[in-house]
């Protein structure tokens, strides 16, 4: 364990904040914006949002530079939004204490860029790089962000979201080569052309792998490649997202490749009928999130034969299920069934069930079928009931399901009722 940070100077620390509160009136144009979601007593985490980046930081009229670095060695976890700092009044610091990155450039900012090498380094455990929605037009990358991951021999959570300018799937493969030390891997929201077959199969090999998220699709070929071919594949995953076709989630659910996880989130883009009878024999699942990705009509999102099949899932104590928001309709069953499903889990603690149900809206927003549920499930914290063509939806979030508040959702506006029990 590495020794305790010795607190900011007083005199430094009051040098930022008055920064602070004389450019909190503009949150892109703030210089250094302090972390209030995560209570740390000596300011060791902090943002950096705009593209005015760094400016007021490195401004020699405010604060010498070798108390910017004396402070600046005291931050651990750091974030920065769209950041365009002019390199010379930057390439003198370094963020050596740094154990938790993420830089994201939103849109709003095109063509900003940083120049890792003040960021990465071997203390940096954490990183997250979150890339524009669209390749900007004009950009200027000075350093590339995949192949200097080198610096970061010590990584143990890698996430990539968006586009990252510049990256390859062939540089990921290298990166993957370098960081033996990873534990958890995000590729989703928009880099998947970054992962191919191979870039799967290498995520398999990788022994300390406990969490992956890949948008990826996983067919039954590749999951037949990852059986025969990858000795203790996922051999220590406990959290996966992953895209499957029904063939390739049954594959790797029978070959037992899949026993060690207990968080699942899978988005099924085939037919899913007989999958949850899989799923339902994994042994430390825990937590299960099942989305389906097919068009209309030629798929229900649920139907009796997994409703019995989820039903038999007594251990879970997350359920989530999700269509897209034109998805399909619940067809064939009522809300009882769904009712004589759900008392069935009685470890839950959240479900959410956010389906289509333009048929029968109004039976599933059915404040008497969430009361009983609540009740017969004593460890419920949220129970949310969501249809894109319901008349309205409901959902609950509290301690104990009897209790007479809820949250209405109409039109897109927040709206709290009380409702008075009787």
């Amino acid at each position: 364990m590495s020794a305790p940070m010795v607190a900011i100077p007083p005199e430094i620390k009051k040098m930022i904040l008055e920064n602070l509160e004389s450019d909190a009136t503009d949150l892109f144009n703030m210089s250094l914006v302090h972390s209030g979601w995560r209570a740390l007593a000596t300011e060791e985490k902090w943002k950096i949002v705009g593209p005015l980046g760094f400016e007021h930081l490195m401004n020699p009229t405010e604060i010498h530079r070798a108390d910017r670095q004396k402070f600046i060695n005291h931050i651990q976890e750091l974030e920065i939004y769209g950041h365009g700092s002019r390199q010379h009044e930057t390439r003198h610091l370094n963020f050596r204490n740094l154990r938790s990155l993420a830089i994201r450039h939103p849109r709003r900012v095109p063509g900003y860029n940083l120049n890792v090498s003040q960021f990465f380094g071997p203390r940096l455990t954490e990183l997250c790089i979150e890339g524009h929605t669209m390749p900007p037009l004009q950009v200027s990358v000075p350093d590339n962000y995949l192949l200097n991951l080198g610096q970061c021999p010590n990584l143990t959570r890698l996430e990539l979201y968006r586009h990252i300018q510049d990256a390859t799937p062939d540089q990921l493969m290298t990166v993957l080569d370098t960081l033996t030390n990873l534990q958890y891997i995000g590729v989703s929201r928009g880099a998947s052309d970054l992962v191919q077959t191979s870039t799967v199969i290498r995520i398999a090999r990788m022994p300390l792998i406990k969490g992956v998220v890949l948008d990826f699709e996983i067919n039954q070929n590749l999951a037949e490649t990852i059986r025969d071919t990858v000795p203790y594949a996922f051999n220590n995953l406990e959290k996966a997202v992953l895209t499957m076709t029904e063939e390739g989630a049954r594959t790797l659910i029978q070959s037992q490749i899949m026993d060690t996880v207990e968080q699942f989130d899978l988005s099924v883009t085939t037919l899913v009928h007989g999958v949850l009878n899989h799923i339902r024999r994994l042994p430390n699942l825990k937590r299960l999130a099942l989305e389906t990705r097919i068009p209309p009509p030629d798929f229900a999102l649920i139907n009796y034969p997994m409703l019995g099949d989820l039903a038999r899932m007594r251990h879970l104590t997350h359920l989530e299920m999700r269509a897209p928001p034109l998805g399909y309709t619940v067809r064939r069953i009522t809300v009882l069934a769904v009712e004589a499903f759900l008392v069935q889990l009685r470890r839950l603690k959240v479900i959410r069930l956010d389906w289509d149900n333009r048929n029968e809206g109004n039976q599933f927003s059915s404040v008497a079928m969430f009361d009983r549920v609540g009740r017969m499930c004593p460890d419920l914290k949220e129970l949310s009931l969501r249809g894109r063509w319901a008349p309205f939806n409901l959902s609950f979030n509290g301690a104990t399901m009897h209790l007479p508040l809820f949250e209405l959702y109409h039109s897109g506006d927040d709206v709290n009722f009380r409702i008075c029990e009787s």
